[in-house]
């Protein structure tokens, strides 16, 4: 099934806008969402965005 063009949209948005970037911290709204995930993932730089 193709992907909604909006998907794209913000892809190609963001890999553009903060793509370098170091990730120092982060929130979760979702509850069942796993510390060690944050973790793995903290003080690591953006390097690219991509569709799965």
């Amino acid at each position: 099934m193709p992907e909604l063009p909006e998907v794209d949209s913000y892809r190609t948005g963001l890999d553009k806008m903060i793509k370098g970037w170091k990730l120092e911290g982060g929130k979760s709204i979702w509850p069942k969402a796993c510390i060690d995930d944050f973790n793995r993932v903290k003080n690591q730089k953006i390097i690219s965005f991509d569709r799965h």
